[in-house]
Order: structure tokens, then sequence, then C-alpha cells
């Protein structure tokens, strides 16, 4: 997860707070000058930027702000992150104005984490101990996409999707990890309304 600098923030331009819709059109405007794959942070990576205390101070932010996630609560609200209060809350997108912070994610390789194909699918893990890449499958390219008991759907892969294998269904964790990223499922198409099997 990369966050721009304390120098680059200083110089971002712009307003200092936005609506939500105005703080993610901000964000994937921003460039650094190399990259422009810049977008708000997800609810969990704001977590895992704010709980840093060396990198926020890194970062000089100033802990009156209250900053934007790229991810909704409902129709009328959106989740921000609050360095004041140090959690998580949501208010209105439309009439409450915070702070755009643009961060982006990037795998081994230098492509984008979240936003990019790779390999067939959609990145939604990087293990940096085995540089190992976890990927799903879009829901438009899973060819069996009806619903199977557990022991069918366990052995019902290795699956092709475009010519790469999908091996396994995902663990309790990997389907936290997927789920939980509210972003990343509206990318892959996943159906939110559904009940999905694990491996275990």
């Amino acid at each position: 997860m990369i966050v721009p600098d304390a120098e680059a923030i200083a110089t971002i331009a712009g307003e200092d707070h936005y609506s939500w819709v105005d703080a993610i059109a901000f964000a994937e405007d921003y460039s650094d000058g190399v990259n422009s794959d810049y977008r708000l942070m997800t609810r969990a990576e704001a977590l895992a930027i704010f709980n840093n205390v060396a990198l926020v101070e890194q970062l000089t932010l100033d802990f009156s702000n209250v900053f934007w996630t790229v991810e909704e609560f409902d129709v009328s609200n959106a989740w921000l992150y609050s360095l004041t209060i140090e959690d998580l809350s949501y208010a209105d997108k439309a009439s409450t104005h915070e702070v755009a912070l643009p961060v982006r994610k990037v795998n081994f390789y230098g492509l984008p984490l979240i936003e990019s194909e790779f390999g067939g699918g959609l990145v939604y893990d990087v293990v940096a101990a085995t540089r190992e890449v976890k990927i799903i499958a879009k829901w438009s390219d899973v060819i069996h996409s009806y619903k199977y008991d557990w022991d069918t759907a366990i052995h019902n892969y290795p699956s092709g999707v475009g010519g790469v294998y999908f091996i396994a269904l995902p663990t309790r964790a990997e389907a936290l990890k997927i789920f939980g990223n509210s972003y990343l499922v509206a990318l892959a198409g996943l159906p939110v309304d559904e009940n999905y099997w694990t491996s275990e």
C-alpha cells in the first residue's frame, strides 16, 4: 500500500474537503507525476494506514481531519475514518465534506493490485513471504455459476477461465478478505445476495 509522502500531500492540489463522490473523483484523477493509478482507500486499508503510528507521523497528517474511504455503507452513506476518534464511522455522502487521501496498491511486479486483471482474474492478496499472488475470477467469466452442494462444489475445481486454472475454493480467511472488500466485490461483479462455499 503506497501513500503519498508528507511533501506530496502538502502539494496536492484541490479543495481540503470533498463530498464522497467528489473525493473519489479527486483521488482517481491524482497523479504523482509518474503513477496515475490512485484511488481512495478501503476500510481495511484505512485501518492499516492509520493504526501505523510511525507512518501517520511521517505523513504529518492532521489529527482533526476525517478521511473518506472508497466503500459505501448504504445508498445514502459512505464509510470514513477519523484520526480523532481512531475509528471507522459513516456519514452522508452528499452533504458531508471530508478529506480525500489518494493511495495506490501494487504487487511485486509493479502492477496495480486490485484494479487490474492478473492471470484471468482480479488480484485480492499478495503473500509477501512466498511472493504469491492470489486472484479470483470475475463472476461474468465463471463457467459454472449455478449452485452446488458442498461435496460437488469442492470437486468442481480446477476450473479453467480464460486459459487460467483456479485450483480451489477460498478458505474462510480468504473469503473474509474477498467479501470484506466491497470495492473488490463490485469490480468482480460477485452477487452479494448469495451464499458461498469455502474449502473448509
